[in-house]
């Protein structure tokens, strides 16, 4: 400062002034400023300060500088129109980025600019650029952050035909959904969306899970699509991976006959898929059991291995969980005549375990009927063929003789043996829920 006799020294702030002048009028804009506050409270040079600082902000902004000419009107508060400039600086700088191809920049800069000016109408013309050239994605995105504007209504219908016509219903109902108070369009969109649906529905009923996914992926939002695109694609997995004669893990049993180990995951082959419910049997026999304990005629429902099956085998073999995946058969034994005696008929049983039936061998198991028993099963007694494959029970009741039973042979023939023997192995057999909670598959 010039000190308290400022009056004696008249002059020499008249000069200071004159040079601080000189040099604004020059764009020295921060040695002008350092005089004028150097001046204290001669004349207008207080005032001086914020002109000139305001001078170098509009020329700053002149020459593109533009957030450090921001950040000068920022700092100017109420002076003149300085926070109209905040904004008009801003938008001069996004109309710079828009001239040297960073639309995208330019917009989000913009937007930022709520209703000042032409900010909108901007983006709606970047937006309509975007379009004109093809880019249907950044054009959507763009249009849709002024949805209400008129020409970017017609930009995102125009977006929204484009995407119909190329099957990308998700980006077209997104277009149509950023269309602001239209009705038609609001309306279109609800058509769409409830085409896709039913569609998406129609392609789940028929077990087209993939094409129900896909369209499920669509209906972001509607109706319960998300949940029932994540159940398309778990069933979609389920059929991929459980076709007919592909493997499956489930339940446990002693197998390489070293109890100390625990047991051993059951691998099953898959021999019948409908679906969800898969046929499913042991791809080794793991077991010896006679088909029936005593000298007299059993069928199926009397039989000793129906109700090892049925208890002892399933309760060691599934857990709580695994035995609600486990589908009720039903199985009837037919009335057989052996040397012209008639023997009872076989009740109508429901078993959650069971064996194949001869007919239902030659309808499944024509590539895998010949089975290797496990060492457990070996151990047990399980009669083996030099081939390493061994003889495995039929539900079928034969016809040779009332004290036989019907069995599959290690080259995968049909043949009947005493029915008490306990060199004949088990092959179990199930109809599960793949899809039923807790079942692991």
């Amino acid at each position: 400062a010039l000190g308290e006799n400022y009056q004696t020294n008249a002059e020499g702030y008249k000069e200071k002034y004159r040079q601080a002048e000189e040099l604004a009028a020059a764009g020295s804009y921060d040695e002008a400023v350092a005089i004028f506050g150097s001046l204290g409270a001669y004349g207008d040079a207080k005032d001086k300060v914020s002109e000139v600082t305001y001078s170098k902000a509009n020329a700053l902004a002149a020459a593109g500088s533009y957030d450090e000419a921001v950040s000068i009107f920022t700092e100017l508060g109420d002076y003149a129109d300085a926070k109209e400039q905040i904004s008009a600086t801003t938008y001069a700088k996004a109309e710079a980025l828009r001239k040297n191809g960073k639309r995208m920049e330019a917009v989000d800069i913009l937007e930022g600019l709520n209703d000042w000016g032409e900010a909108r109408n901007t983006i709606a013309e970047i937006g309509h650029d975007y379009l004109t050239e093809g880019d249907m994605d950044t054009a959507t995105a763009v249009c849709a952050r002024v949805g209400d504007l008129p020409e970017s209504r017609a930009d995102l219908q125009t977006a929204a035909d484009y995407y119909i016509g190329n099957t990308d219903y998700a980006k077209a109902i997104a277009a149509y959904g950023a269309i602001i108070d239209d009705g038609e369009a609001a309306e279109k969109r609800d058509a769409l969306q409830q085409e896709l649906y039913a569609r998406a529905d129609t392609a789940f009923s028929a077990r087209r899970f993939d094409e129900a996914e896909t369209l499920f992926a669509e209906l972001t939002d509607y109706k319960d699509a998300t949940d029932r695109r994540t159940v398309s694609a778990r069933k979609g997995l389920l059929d991929a991976k459980y076709t007919v004669g592909a493997a499956a893990i489930f339940g446990s049993y002693e197998q390489d006959n070293d109890t100390e180990n625990g047991l051993e995951p059951l691998e099953w082959i898959v021999l019948r898929r409908d679906g969800d419910k898969a046929l499913l049997m042991t791809r080794y026999a793991i077991d010896t059991m006679p088909y029936r304990s005593s000298e007299v005629f059993s069928t199926w429902e009397t039989s000793s291995v129906r109700a090892w099956l049925n208890g002892e085998f399933m309760d060691t073999a599934f857990t709580g969980a695994e035995q609600n995946c486990l589908l009720d058969t039903q199985i009837h034994d037919r009335r057989i005549v052996l040397k012209g005696v008639t023997y009872p008929e076989g009740h109508l049983t429901n078993d959650k375990v069971f064996i194949l039936s001869k007919n239902e061998h030659t309808l499944y198991t024509k590539k895998f009927r010949k089975a290797e028993p496990t060492p457990y099963a070996v151990a047990n007694g399980a009669w083996t063929a030099p081939n390493g494959c061994c003889y495995y029970w039929v539900r079928s009741q034969t016809i040779r003789n009332e004290h036989y039973g019907l069995y599959v042979s290690s080259v995968g023939n049909f043949n009947w043996y005493f029915a008490r023997s306990l060199t004949r192995c088990v092959r179990p057999a199930v109809w599960v829920d793949l899809d039923a909670e807790g079942s692991g598959f």
